[in-house]
């Protein structure tokens, strides 16, 4: 039987992350979810007044209006929301699921799941040039600027950027603070409709090799992570299986982060994720 699941009030990664999810649990049950799409989600952050001209969403997502939905007469997607919000880490959530008896496939067979339901999930418009490059990417969460770690996480990235030098770097990051312009390499031409640059940093995102998160806020455990690049990221491992992108934390903190908690719950690796020093680690062994 179908079920239904209203739009999340999150930001643009937490919500497209939710909604790949749900897909995915569709997929598995071979069942459809529809749910709805919020506009403004609180947050004073607005989106397209279309969502569904600019972002194809995977098929087992039927997009109704709200007013659709509340005649719904359909049970609601119910499932157990993982420890601190880790509802769109595969690991974490293939976990959950699956001591709660809501799926009993393998974790190999949900990720596959996962991965088609992520090559469903496509920018229709235009992206800015650039992309088929596979640029790499630093993401200034929101807040960072007023962060404590800000000179190390500087410092991190710098030194992240100086062993790919190669590599042509861009840095998407909140307001204009130019000492928070770590790299000028590259840049692309975004829309200058903050509604529509939003989007397409996202699915720029998905085209990274590599991306730096360089997040502050490490004294609480939902610190050290984003979803606006971190989903992407996700989109990117299902994309490019031959050479899959990787992610790294600059977080001061590795035991105080959403990602290393996320490793201890599961009790294993997150795929091509990796804190700053684990990383410089494997650099000087591989080298």
């Amino acid at each position: 039987m179908n079920l239904k699941k209203k739009g999340s009030l999150t930001g643009l990664g937490d919500r497209l992350g939710c909604y790949l999810i749900w897909a995915m649990i569709a997929e598995i049950k071979d069942i459809y979810i529809y749910t709805t799409w919020i506009y403004n989600n609180g947050w004073g952050r607005q989106y397209p007044s279309n969502i569904l001209n600019y972002i194809q969403f995977p098929k087992r997502l039927i997009f109704i209006s709200d007013d659709e939905y509340n005649k719904l007469e359909l049970n609601e997607l119910n499932y157990r929301w993982v420890y601190h919000g880790f509802d769109y880490i595969p690991e974490t959530i293939y976990k959950s699921l699956f001591e709660d008896k809501y799926i009993q496939c393998s974790y190999d067979e949900m990720y596959k799941s996962y991965c088609k339901i992520c090559r469903e999930m496509i920018y229709k418009k235009l992206l800015p040039d650039g992309w088929q490059n596979r640029y790499s990417m630093i993401h200034t969460r929101r807040g960072d600027k007023k962060s404590d770690d800000t000179i190390q996480h500087i410092e991190r990235i710098k030194n992240i950027a100086c062993k790919f030098s190669d590599n042509k770097w861009i840095q998407t990051t909140d307001g204009s603070n130019e000492e928070y312009n770590i790299t000028k390499k590259a840049y692309p031409c975004w829309n200058v409709n903050p509604k529509i640059r939003a989007l397409e940093e996202f699915f720029y995102y998905k085209h990274a090799k590599i991306i730096i998160q360089s997040v502050g806020c490490n004294k609480i455990k939902y610190g050290g992570w984003s979803g606006f690049s971190y989903v992407p990221f996700q989109l990117g491992l299902a994309e490019y299986q031959d050479n899959k992108p990787i992610l790294i934390s600059c977080n001061i903190d590795e035991e105080n982060s959403r990602l290393t908690f996320a490793k201890k719950y599961v009790n294993k690796s997150l795929l091509n994720i990796f804190m700053y020093d684990t990383f410089l680690e494997q650099l000087n062994i591989i080298s």
